[in-house]
């Protein structure tokens, strides 16, 4: 059987019609078994990033009738006018951050012109204090009445003219016990009444600056803070506004392709 079936295609083959025809039908059998690969079709590759803002955009590819189109000279008008709100808010903030530093450095500046006014007014006080004190330690000369009355009688001579105001004043330490340790008590006393004076007239001064210094660091405290709340604010306004122009740059380079 198989050597029958070799034989007939052999002779087929030997006829050149046959043969041709056996060709053709054979061509046309692989040709339509095997289906041409077409190749793949190229596509550009996604752009990675959009440019940042303020690089030059894509150009469009077909520039003059896409900007003659309203809807995107309307897209591009307000694109601009974002970006110039942008810069806008940006020098405010950046304006906003400078007065809200100055006004921290007058604050640190008056606060410690009040720190130094409190410690003088308190000096001072803690120095009046001692010398009261010092006023009060000095023991007072007793007297009996006996010198008592001598002291009269002479101060009645004087006023008779009997006696002068050198005698009166004589009769009036041998009275009292007068003697070097009572001078020098004397005149101790008579200079921490007149440092007391002095001490007095500083506190007076130094209450006098204690009072505007508390309220410029006050008023000025309140006012560094205003100024640190504005900037933060334009801060805010200014990343905002950043924002929404790079939006509307996005949205002016999606309608240009």
């Amino acid at each position: 059987m198989g050597g029958t079936g070799i034989g007939t295609w052999i002779a087929l083959i030997s006829c050149p019609a046959i043969a041709l025809l056996i060709l053709v039908l054979l061509f046309r059998s692989d040709s339509g078994g095997r289906k041409k690969k077409r190749p793949a079709k190229v596509t550009k590759p996604a752009a990675s990033a959009e440019p940042g803002w303020g690089s030059k955009p894509v150009a469009p590819k077909n520039p003059i009738a896409i900007s003659s189109r309203p809807d995107y000279v309307q897209l591009q008008v307000t694109a601009q006018q974002i970006a110039s709100a942008a810069g806008a808010a940006v020098l405010t903030a950046r304006a906003a951050a400078k007065q809200a530093a100055h006004a921290g450095g007058e604050l640190a500046r008056l606060t410690v012109v009040r720190d130094a006014a409190a410690q003088a007014h308190e000096q001072v006080k803690a120095s009046i204090v001692q010398v009261k004190a010092a006023q009060k330690a000095m023991p007072e000369p007793t007297v009996d009445e006996a010198q008592k009355e001598v002291g009269r009688a002479a101060l009645a001579a004087y006023r008779r003219g009997d006696i002068s105001v050198d005698e009166l004043h004589a009769v009036w330490k041998r009275v009292d016990g007068w003697d070097e340790v009572r001078e020098e008590r004397e005149k101790e006393l008579s200079r921490l009444r007149v440092e007391e004076t002095k001490l007095r007239k500083a506190l007076e001064a130094a209450e006098e600056a204690l009072a505007p210094a508390r309220r410029n660091a006050q008023h000025m405290d309140a006012i560094a803070r205003a100024r640190g709340q504005e900037a933060a604010a334009a801060d805010q306004a200014a990343r905002a506004a950043y924002a929404a122009a790079e939006t509307a740059r996005q949205a002016e380079l999606r309608k240009s392709r």
